[in-house]
């Protein structure tokens, strides 16, 4: 896989986020037993060794949070009666 393949859309982008910022805090936290790591070099590897590692937990998470969003969106609105028929409330200025 290479970088292109991983920037698919919104929900890939916010996945490599995730799994950037995770990477980093593990890289961090070992930056005092393994001082060569304040220098950067390896870390790309390492990126794609947490990527490999983590990407279908961190998916499945993302795609739970957004249904669950959706889904609470589309009861809220359902609620006020104000649903344009996607689950998405309709604008105020659109009535």
């Amino acid at each position: 896989m290479n970088a292109n393949e991983m920037c698919k859309g919104d929900e890939q982008e916010q996945l490599i986020k995730i799994l950037l910022e995770e990477a980093c805090r593990q890289w961090c936290d070992f930056i005092d037993e393994c001082p060569d790591r304040a220098t950067g070099e390896g870390f790309g590897d390492f990126f794609f060794e947490i990527y490999a590692e983590k990407k279908d937990e961190y998916a499945t998470e993302l795609r739970e949070i957004r249904l669950g969003m959706k889904e609470q969106t589309t009861r809220l609105c359902d609620e006020i009666g104000r649903c344009n028929g996607s689950g998405e409330l309709q604008d105020e200025l659109e009535r």
